[in-house]
């Protein structure tokens, strides 16, 4: 069983093997996407490819919800971190918008 957080920077607080999603709103038609730039890998994994959520209304340029899914494996204090970047323009530019989820898995 999962559940979903918002936007924001956030503790989250989990159980050992439970699922959990993290929900960032992304404006790809604009060439940015949210990339996971670490994670606490001995605690948690990505357990499958990040997706894309549409809105329902179809405004062309209309953003979305990229959606990252993943696991916690043992008990302990993580931290997942992204960065909201342009793929294509290396390197990221320092200033570019992060965002920090610190994990609690008990």
């Amino acid at each position: 069983m999962g559940f979903e957080r918002p936007t924001d920077d956030s503790t989250l607080v989990v159980k050992i093997n439970q699922s959990f999603t993290i929900r960032l709103r992304s404006e790809p038609s604009q060439g940015y996407s949210w990339k996971l730039v670490d994670s606490s890998s001995t605690l948690l994994k990505q357990n499958q490819k990040e997706t894309f959520e549409q809105p329902s209304s179809s405004i062309p340029g209309n953003g979305g919800t990229q959606v990252f899914y993943f696991k916690a494996l043992k008990s302990g204090n993580g931290t997942i971190r992204f960065i909201y970047v342009r793929p294509f323009e290396k390197p990221y530019p320092k200033n570019a918008p992060k965002k920090v989820f610190h994990v609690v898995i008990q």
